[in-house]
């Protein structure tokens, strides 16, 4: 997220890097402070929580603000209750697995202690395997493309609503990859890749368009194999970070940790105020401070005219936050305005 700078200064980025274990943090302060550590220091990064629960719900924060950068690795029991989750859970691995092996590439893995330390992923479904690209200008055979689908596993049916399904249809091709979401469409002007897109399968209109479509192939994984390894041991993340909750808030722990540092960052809390309260008191913590304001553009248009010299940064936070240490507060739009909404991803 740019303009953040003078929130995290280049001393506490490179302490933390370091090994020093910070703590006193809010949720909010901790999503926009790792992705900022991960644009200044390009790398791969693995969050570890107890609970799965939490991290989801730390995903969700971050995903808010980038999501490019933000993974998740769930473990694969199916405790966890959250509707459509065990289906979602395995897209979300397979994503995590395809793009961790993605080189030259710079990501944050958000999972648990269990998710990353339990060996459910065979040498073969990690290791270098084929792959398929295709960008608008490409030549490209569609129907050397379906015959490398269903050697893949891929189901061929007249129309995709599944995930592992695709349907060719003329100069249409419709892929629904495993670790997607939604399908991609490929419009074809004879042999040549004219569109990609990404659209809705229910109603089967547009919702995205893309330059190009990768995808890898993927394995059905055997969890009781005796050669698995663990997500950790395949990938060999550069950072590999701890997060503490208790009573002073969200800790980011190093094992072994060199120092640490308390950072004190409270949340903006309004309680039961109604918008004009909140304007007030948003305004009298913001006096004399240097001021961010988090938000959509429909937001910022809200309330343009009501912080002088604040910065803005385009994205959203579920609560704001400020420091008296620092004399910095990062307003959120959203709860100020009562527009709190997360994406899902």
């Amino acid at each position: 997220m740019a303009n953040l700078g003078e929130l995290f200064d280049q001393n506490l980025i490179k302490d933390y890097l370091n090994g020093t274990t910070i703590r006193g943090m809010t949720p909010e302060f901790s999503s926009l402070f790792i992705q900022f550590v991960l644009e200044q220091n390009p790398a791969t990064y693995f969050i570890s929580f107890k609970k799965e629960e939490d991290a989801y719900k730390y995903y969700l924060s971050c995903l808010n603000n980038n999501q490019e950068l933000f993974l998740y690795y769930p473990s694969l029991k199916k405790d966890f209750r959250v509707p459509g989750f065990s289906i979602e859970s395995e897209r979300y691995r397979e994503e995590a697995i395809v793009k961790l092996g993605s080189a030259g590439r710079s990501f944050c893995c958000i999972g648990t202690i269990e998710s990353f330390s339990a060996k459910s992923l065979s040498a073969e479904h990690v290791a270098e395997s084929e792959s398929l690209e295709l960008k608008i200008g490409d030549d490209a055979d569609r129907d050397n493309i379906g015959r490398k689908l269903a050697s893949w596993g891929y189901e061929k049916n007249h129309t995709v609503l599944d995930p592992g399904s695709f349907a060719l249809r003329g100069d249409i091709l419709d892929i629904y990859p495993i670790y997607f979401r939604d399908p991609v469409r490929i419009l074809f002007d004879y042999d040549k890749v004219s569109l990609v897109s990404v659209f809705n399968p229910t109603t089967q209109l547009k919702t995205g368009a893309l330059t190009k479509l990768y995808i890898k192939k993927t394995r059905s994984v055997d969890s009781q194999a005796i050669d698995n390894i663990s997500l950790t041991s395949a990938t060999n993340p550069e950072y590999f970070i701890n997060i503490e909750l208790d009573e002073s808030g969200l800790s980011h722990v190093w094992l072994p940790s060199l120092s640490e540092r308390t950072l004190n960052i409270k949340s903006i809390e309004f309680g039961d105020k109604n918008q004009s309260k909140r304007m007030s008191f948003v305004k009298k913590l913001c006096k004399n401070k240097t001021v961010f304001l988090v938000g959509r553009e429909n937001e910022k248009l809200v309330t343009q005219d009501l912080f002088d010299d604040a910065t803005w940064v385009d994205g959203h936070i579920h609560r704001g936050f400020y420091s008296d240490d620092t004399s910095v507060v990062v307003v959120s739009l959203s709860q100020l305005l009562n527009s709190a909404a997360l994406i899902e991803k």
